[in-house]
């Protein structure tokens, strides 16, 4: 069945546990990267999706620490790592700032693609 999912084993070794999870992360995107024009430019961006969402699920299940009007600042995007000798890649995705409710307060991904000019 070329739609079927295949869910990951076991995990048999503490190694293993990271690239586990990260496939267990994935499972929901198979069929958008089956689709994808190219899917090696689309994994890394499924990726920092299914970061971005457990990022926000961990803030949730944790901002009312924050004593109010606290505020909880998130920035994450997609970085690439290259051979030594050449410049790494950065590709900002989210930078936002959210309440001790979790409510999005801000989102400033404008202020970094385009900060204004210094005067």
């Amino acid at each position: 069945m070329a739609n079927e999912v295949e869910t990951p084993g076991p995990v048999t070794s503490p190694l293993d546990a990271q690239q586990t999870w990260v496939g267990s992360m994935l499972l929901g995107h198979g069929i958008r990267l089956q689709q994808a024009a190219d899917p090696s430019a689309e994994l890394p961006i499924a990726l920092f999706d299914c970061m971005d969402e457990f990022m926000k699920k961990i803030v949730k299940a944790g901002c009312n620490e924050v004593p109010s009007p606290g505020r909880i600042a998130l920035v994450g995007g997609i970085q690439i790592v290259t051979p030594p000798g050449t410049a790494d890649f950065f590709l900002p995705m989210t930078f936002e700032l959210r309440n001790n409710n979790a409510e999005l307060q801000e989102n400033l991904m404008d202020f970094l693609l385009d900060p204004p000019a210094m005067s």
